[in-house]
């Protein structure tokens, strides 16, 4: 129990630190900022209002988010860098763990986003349930997660991720789904996707007994986020060009299907 909670401690640690799971922006994290931003700024041009962004991370999209809303407040469970949260004076951060989402009252924002954070949610069926009730009637809710269909390697930061029926089941047993995009890239993205995998399979020559799926989710973070910073500092020297290059617009959004990169939705609250 006590190594445990060393592993534990250090990993949260290192996820404070953004230095494993979390989304940067250092140039080493290009690829997944711009398939993130990408994101962000689809949504942007959908959003006004009051909005609620759960899963805020390092806030690198808030001031960005900020200048469409009339009120902004952002929850995380780790506080971004103070300089994050003085972009615009109509951000309010709250710190907490979700599911629920306390102090914030019912039916009190026109939009909830939500990217790349279900996926860590112990009860995903209670953090709907806070959605649901937090958003105005007729509000948006916009989502993202990533395809375990192209996901490459176990994250344990991750309790579950979904196949597109699995979430398209998941949203509509509570939300009318209003767009049902998948994240997808251009040529030189499915390249660097490929490099990726095939560099992911030379480390798993190491792990013939395949402890990957085998260990407990706990004692993999540490040894996670290490490989995780080696492998993206080895594609960097590889692939510097493309890192140096990579875009929003190496990203586009088509209906989704099994070969997404990631899930991103639009549900409404019914009326």
């Amino acid at each position: 129990m006590k190594l445990k909670q060393a592993y534990s401690t250090r990993a949260r640690q290192n996820e404070s630190k953004h230095t494993g799971e979390r989304v940067t922006i250092d140039v080493i994290d290009s690829y997944v900022l711009q398939r993130s931003l990408k994101v962000y700024n689809e949504t942007a041009k959908r959003i006004s209002g009051d909005l609620l962004e759960i899963g805020s991370g390092t806030a690198y999209a808030t001031g960005m988010l900020a200048q469409h809303v009339t009120h902004l407040v952002i929850v995380d469970k780790f506080k971004p860098y103070e300089i994050m949260l003085k972009q615009s004076p109509n951000i309010c951060f709250k710190q907490m763990v979700v599911p629920p989402l306390r102090g914030i009252h019912d039916s009190s924002f026109d939009f909830v986003i939500s990217f790349q954070v279900i996926e860590h949610i112990n009860r995903d069926d209670l953090f709907l349930d806070e959605i649901m009730r937090v958003l105005k009637p007729g509000g948006l809710f916009f989502v993202s997660t990533p395809n375990i269909e192209t996901t490459l390697a176990r994250n344990p930061y991750h309790v579950r991720e979904y196949t597109l029926t699995q979430f398209k089941s998941l949203l509509s047993s509570r939300f009318e789904i209003i767009n049902s995009f998948g994240i997808y890239g251009d040529k030189e993205v499915n390249e660097y996707y490929k490099a990726n995998k095939e560099a992911i399979q030379r480390i798993r020559r190491f792990d013939p007994l395949d402890l990957e799926h085998r260990l407990p989710a706990w004692l993999l973070k540490i040894p996670f986020d290490v490989l995780n910073t080696f492998n993206r500092k080895r594609l960097m020297k590889s692939n510097r060009n493309f890192i140096e290059s990579v875009s929003q617009a190496s990203f586009f959004l088509k209906e989704a299907d099994e070969n997404a990169l990631d899930f991103y939705f639009i549900a409404r609250k019914p009326l």
